[in-house]
């Protein structure tokens, strides 16, 4: 979660040979209100124990209809709030420290969200009922932990006579009927990463095969370099049907859709894109076409992990630059990216090309493609496992870079929103006045949120510098200006 880094004991490998902290584990006085996981992760953290992640270690969870309520979500997040203000509070009576004082920065902390939550529900008004609701448990929380400082406890685990319902929800087999038969290709588009572009193919020779109702006609290599780095790589990996063409024209939008037009012409029906820089793992393309075949959709955007140079410093962490996507949609601004994609391409799910030329040098293509796939009610899906990673270059951890990235995501956000308007005949004030309101709006709600978070230390400050640089860098797009990324 957002604002609390949630021990959970719903998928746990936990030592218990020797115990890791003094008996019991788990604290009798959370019993009925559940959090019992969260404070025995502190307690954890406390003790110095190491707590590590296995993000391919995965479950499933179906959320059951009854627990879709109004009702059920204000609980849960009222809950959530609570256990961290007694959780403090219980870390100070154990630790022989100040209970006072934990319940005071239980207080302040649950006032703050309150706040901030509120600012971002009416910043997220203008984007619809999903920013909303993203403000409101900012604030829920905030209320959560207020009512927890002062003594209060939310119980979600009384137990009842009521019978529980049983589970309807499997069974029933997916229509699978098409036109055109499922056949997917890889489509990459290099630029002068030749050695990571060799990488990427050797991980591809380690490719599981695809899911059941789907076929594998090829990889198709995009060299946007006039040059022809890419050549070598590509003609020498151990891979079969792999087609390599060069895109002379410069710029991103050129290259993926010369990679489209070309795995049409090995009769793919769908795409499946991933970034020169990336590797992926061996069930990677079995998990998107699998993904599709459980959920037929137009796009399935896929899992995606960073490995950061060593002693990568905590104020560029806090910007995340390269942040893990998760692919839960809970990103801060819904990105919708090609770098781990499966793409219909036959039929069309918009009016090709699929990518715009506008935001050939600038990137962002993805985005705007998002953006119509969106307008049109195409379906966007997608696959936790289908996993891909990608190495920072220490190069690229710095000042210069982290700025421009940001600035270019804010400046993206606006641009695609006046291309949207043009494209369907809208009035183009209305949307500017909107881009510009937003991004005027990030940029003292993101200081706000690096003074309450520098607390936390550099790394949540600079997550609030985050939010104002996206805001400079929409009201930038509003004005005309481009930030250009992929400028050769």
């Amino acid at each position: 979660p957002e604002y609390a880094e949630y021990f959970s004991t719903n998928n746990l490998l936990l030592r218990i040979d020797p115990l890791p902290v003094i008996p019991p584990l788990f604290d009798n006085e959370f019993g009925l209100t559940g959090g019992s996981d969260h404070h025995l992760g502190a307690r954890l953290r406390r003790s110095g124990a190491t707590v590590s992640l296995a993000p391919q270690a995965f479950a499933d969870e179906i959320v059951r209809p009854e627990r879709i309520s109004v009702r059920s979500a204000v609980v849960r997040l009222l809950r959530n709030g609570n256990v961290m203000a007694r959780v403090d509070q219980a870390i100070a009576t154990e630790q022989g420290e100040s209970v006072a004082r934990a319940r005071a920065n239980g207080t302040v902390f649950g006032a703050g969200r309150v706040v901030v939550g509120l600012g971002r529900a009416v910043l997220g008004s203008l984007s619809g009922q999903l920013g909303i609701a993203g403000g409101l448990k900012t604030s829920i929380i905030g209320v959560g932990q207020v009512a927890g400082s002062f003594g209060h406890t939310i119980t979600e685990y009384q137990r009842t006579t009521q019978a529980r319902v049983p589970s309807t929800t499997g069974g029933a087999e997916l229509d699978q009927t098409s036109a055109y038969p499922k056949k997917v290709a890889i489509g990459i588009a290099s630029f002068k990463r030749p050695y990571s572009l060799a990488a990427l193919l050797k991980s591809l020779t380690d490719l599981v095969p695809v899911s059941a109702d789907w076929e594998f006609v090829g990889i198709v290599v995009v060299d946007n370099d006039r040059d022809r780095s890419a050549e070598a790589a590509a003609t020498s990996a151990d891979l079969a049907n792999l087609v390599y063409v060069c895109e002379p024209k410069p710029g991103i939008t050129a290259a993926r859709n010369r990679a489209v037009a070309e795995a049409l012409n090995l009769g793919a029906t769908s795409i499946a894109f991933i970034d020169d820089d990336q590797t992926v793992t061996p069930d990677w393309l079995r998990e998107l076409t699998s993904a599709e075949s459980m959920q037929p959709s137009s796009a399935i955007i896929g899992a995606v992990r960073y490995r950061h140079p060593p002693q990568t410093p905590q104020w560029f962490r806090g910007l995340q630059i390269f942040e893990d996507q998760l692919v839960d949609g809970s990103e801060d601004d819904n990105y919708f990216t090609t770098n781990n994609l499966l793409l219909q391409i036959q039929p069309w799910p918009v009016a090709p090309p699929l990518f715009d030329e506008r935001f050939g040098t600038s990137g962002g293509e993805d985005h705007h493609l998002g953006a119509r796939l969106e307008r049109a009610g195409q379906v966007i899906s997608f696959a936790p496992r289908a996993l891909a990673y990608e190495s920072v270059l220490p190069e690229r951890v710095d000042a210069r870079t982290a700025v421009r990235r940001l600035l270019r995501n804010g400046n993206v956000l606006a641009r695609t929103d006046r291309a949207i308007a043009e494209e369907n005949g809208e009035s183009i004030l209305a949307v500017q006045s909107k881009s510009l309101l937003m991004g005027t709006a990030r940029i003292p709600l993101g200081l706000g949120r690096a003074i309450f978070r520098s607390t936390g230390g550099v790394r949540g400050m600079m997550s609030g510098v985050r939010t104002s640089v996206i805001g400079v860098g929409q009201i930038w797009g509003v004005v005309g200006n481009t930030v250009e990324e992929y400028h050769q």
